[in-house]
């Protein structure tokens, strides 16, 4: 997991120094020096390493301080030299070849939502790498992952409650608009009401963006899938069945519920072309 292995090598400079802190009281950065209890030479506060996990107990950390703490992470990973970028590299490919085939020349799409969350590490270790961003009607995306029966984890946790769900839809947007002003990137944007309003159209200016030709499996999509055996996402019972466009604006059959969340997501549905 390159995430995991990048925090701990940009969090410890040598062993010895152990792990790099933040002061919970006057903000200063500091290696606990493997030490324990841990105390901040500045000030002299004592860290707890549950602090966190208290701040989320019943309300979330304020806004300040998760921005400062993704800044230091952005410049810490800005700031990795070509020779530990040759590292990252080689572990998520060594990864990667325990699942798929890796041929020479090959277009390796890695499909995740989240990894827009990940984008300055991305844009670190493949500079080169180009970005599909599939939109949906916010209030139908919200609707839908909270309509789910996910796997729970840290990210899927926010889809418990419509009200999370609608928070962390914002804060990956907004991660997004901030990543395309920090960055170059190649970005191609696909909305799911246009795909299924013209299949053809929409995936062959995919294909176009990286370079590819139609073929005639594209339409047989179905078959693909199901030659597959085992489809591990959400969408499994979906991915074999012929395009469908029941579930575009779905949120309007469940407008009552939705109104509160229209005010926050407008700003999304206006930037990406939708209607409230």
């Amino acid at each position: 997991n390159i995430r995991k292995y990048l925090s701990r090598r940009v969090g410890m400079a040598k062993p010895e120094w152990g792990l790099k802190r933040t002061c919970q009281v006057c903000g200063k950065k500091y290696y606990d020096l493997n030490k324990s209890p841990i105390i901040c030479p500045s000030c002299g506060a004592e860290f707890d390493p549950n602090h966190y996990l208290k701040t989320r107990k019943g309300k979330s950390v304020s806004s300040k301080t998760s921005v400062e703490k993704d800044k230091n992470l952005t410049e810490d990973i800005e700031n990795i030299d070509d020779n530990f970028v040759k590292v990252l590299s080689d572990v998520y490919l060594k990864e990667l070849a325990k699942h798929v085939n890796i041929e020479n020349n090959a277009l390796l799409i890695d499909k995740l939502p989240l990894n827009i969350l990940s984008i300055p590490i991305i844009k670190k270790v493949f500079p080169c790498a180009k970005f599909i961003l599939v939109l949906r009607h916010p209030l139908d995306c919200v609707l839908s992952c909270w309509m789910q029966n996910l796997r729970l984890n840290s990210a899927m946790a926010n889809m418990v409650e419509l009200s999370r769900t609608v928070d962390f839809y914002c804060t990956v947007m907004e991660m997004l608009k901030l990543c395309e002003k920090r960055y170059q990137m190649n970005i191609h944007t696909i909305r799911y009401e246009d795909l299924v309003a013209n299949f053809a159209e929409n995936v062959s200016s995919l294909l176009a963006f990286f370079d590819l030709s139609w073929e005639k499996e594209v339409e047989d999509y179905q078959k693909t899938a199901l030659n597959r055996g085992k489809i591990n996402t959400p969408s499994y019972s979906q991915v074999v069945r012929p395009i469908y466009n029941t579930a575009s604006y779905r949120w309007k059959n469940y407008e009552p519920h939705l109104l509160k969340f229209k005010p926050k997501l407008s700003i999304w549905t206006q930037l990406f072309g939708y209607e409230l």
